[in-house]
């Protein structure tokens, strides 16, 4: 009797040290499948969308971790955070993130190299602002944020070869989004060694010619 009680409380061991709270996900075809909530996740804009900061753990397929987003339904949306750098996964049901829908109304601009440097800030208009920031002499930098939108939906794609770029004047652009409040779209904002300013979409990888006011905010 000793000995089978010994051998049920192992059993118990077994399955709780495996029920860590954290959803299981199994691999399917191209994304992972949480089937207690019947939900198949795959890459969100893998290059392009990141979250602004990694949650709690969330799920496991038994080699990775993935996490919550805070600000966004994990049911939604969850991320990974492999060696800091995270990748998005949405709901297969959801519709992929491009700048086309992701309607951005703020950025911060950084300098990547082995750490990110932000060296500015676009603000959004007041109605997208906290109840607590309301109110306040903040500068207003909308207009700049969907200049940058508009080029990028409706702006004449151009190509610059990689011997024409001056990779002195790299800047990476986070647009920030009222309707996905835990996420970033990143562009970038480059020139040629001619000195014409470009922009180009991290998620399809193609460029346009930079709003006139964007590049003298940036280069002055």
């Amino acid at each position: 009797m000793k000995r089978a009680i010994m051998c049920i409380m192992l059993s118990l061991l077994i399955l709780l040290g495996g029920c860590d709270g954290k959803i299981k996900l199994e691999q399917k075809n191209e994304g992972f499948y949480d089937e207690k909530n019947d939900i198949t996740y795959v890459v969100c804009s893998m290059l392009a969308v990141r979250p602004l900061k990694v949650g709690e753990e969330y799920a496991t397929d038994g080699e990775n971790t993935y996490y919550t987003i805070p600000w966004q339904e994990p049911k939604e949306f969850i991320c990974d955070n492999v060696e800091g750098i995270s990748y998005v996964y949405r709901a297969d049901t959801l519709e992929d993130i491009t700048i086309n829908n992701f309607e951005p109304v703020a950025a911060f601009v950084y300098i990547e190299g082995e750490a990110s440097l932000a060296v500015d800030t676009f603000y959004a208009a007041q109605e997208y602002l906290p109840e607590e920031l309301r109110g306040e002499d903040r500068r207003d930098d909308s207009e700049l944020v969907y200049g940058i939108r508009d080029a990028l939906k409706e702006g004449e794609r151009v190509t610059v070869t990689e011997s024409e770029i001056d990779s002195e004047n790299d800047f990476y652009l986070r647009l920030l989004s009222a309707k996905y409040p835990g996420l970033y779209y990143t562009v970038i904002f480059y020139s040629d060694t001619h000195g014409r300013s470009y922009l180009k979409d991290r998620g399809t990888g193609e460029s346009v010619v930079a709003p006139v006011d964007l590049v003298v905010r940036i280069l002055g």
